[in-house]
């Protein structure tokens, strides 16, 4: 049975692989290595502890894997990334050796999606105006804004993977009509969600409410611009949890001062947001400091899915979160 190293300190541990995590790993590993400080390894450590080790859990904090570290890892068959992008880890390299690449975006996305639904419905219900207005003394004071109930209402996606899917999964009850902007999506899989694929500047001109949920990759990068956003149209909602750049930001304050959408942006270009960012003082849009994903059932959830991953793998059984070449070039 194989020996498995997890590059979580005491401190991370404690948040991303708990208990029951742990107690998985020793229902199968021969030998369990964890990083004993909460300083990440430097990479000829990493190359050290890795060098006769089958299986590394590595994740938030841990730091890159490099080819070199790759290269010193001979017996290493997997590795589970406890987290979504895998871009630091050379998936490359480890797909040239034929290790396994797992990560656990299935089990950080479903809280995105949550998130992402909070937001709609904030919106659609107008609490940031509610809050602000009452917070400075008024009392159902007029607003600028439509309020909204869900059901009904027409979404357009951008981007539809694993949130994608799941957002498609919690709007269901709402009987909404949805829009989805992605080229990768196959027809048979929008078929079971029953969505419409539709073009990028449907996805924006068409509905009340547009949710982003694409990766971070060159293609994506800016495509969202002013010209696109000037096919939205007036009082719709705009939800991002993706990631900033797939906007143009100057652009998108710039449409957001005009103050004809209102919006709820997880996620900036540069990261934290900058404290003269536009964005920060107007009223129409509600903002958050990156943290979709993070709940205290995730955090549990993620340890326990990358965990898992490679026990079934040294089980003989396929992974139930794999990821393939393919789907590294959508990834964020």
């Amino acid at each position: 049975m194989p020996k498995v190293v997890v590059g979580f300190g005491p401190k991370q541990r404690a948040r991303h692989f708990r208990e029951e995590a742990q107690r998985i790993l020793e229902s199968f590993a021969t030998e369990i290595v964890y990083r004993e400080s909460d300083e990440p390894w430097s990479e000829e450590e990493k190359a050290r502890v890795l060098r006769d080790a089958e299986a590394y859990i590595t994740g938030w904090g841990d730091g890159p894997l490099t080819e070199r570290v790759i290269d010193a890892a001979q017996r290493l068959r997997i590795v589970a990334l406890v987290g979504s992008s895998v871009r630091h880890l050379c998936p490359e390299a480890l797909f040239a050796r034929g290790i396994h690449l797992t990560n656990t975006a299935k089990a950080v996305g479903d809280t995105v999606a949550e998130f992402t639904l909070g937001m709609i419905l904030a919106w659609c219900h107008l609490l940031p105006e509610w809050d602000r207005v009452t917070r400075a003394g008024g009392w159902r004071a007029e607003y600028r804004w439509p309020k909204w109930d869900l059901t009904g209402k027409t979404v357009g996606l951008i981007g539809c993977g694993a949130i994608g899917r799941r957002v498609v999964e919690l709007l269901a009850p709402f009987r909404c009509k949805i829009l989805v902007a992605d080229p990768y999506l196959p027809d048979e899989v929008a078929a079971e969600l029953g969505v419409e694929k539709v073009s990028l500047e449907r996805a924006l001109s068409e509905p009340e409410i547009i949710s982003v949920h694409a990766g971070s990759t060159e293609e994506t990068y800016h495509m969202i611009g002013r010209e696109q956003l000037d096919l939205i149209k007036d009082n719709a909602i705009l939800i991002n949890t993706a990631r900033g750049a797939i906007f143009d930001e100057q652009a998108l304050a710039e449409k957001l001062n005009e103050g004809k959408i209102r919006a709820a942006l997880d996620v900036f270009e540069e990261e934290p947001l900058p404290q003269d960012s536009p964005l920060r003082g107007l009223p129409n849009v509600l903002i958050s400091p990156h943290l979709a994903a993070y709940s205290e059932e995730m955090l549990r959830r993620v340890g326990i899915a990358a965990a898992e991953d490679v026990k079934r793998f040294f089980e003989g059984k396929p992974p139930l979160n794999t990821v393939t070449p393919e789907m590294v070039k959508r990834m964020t």
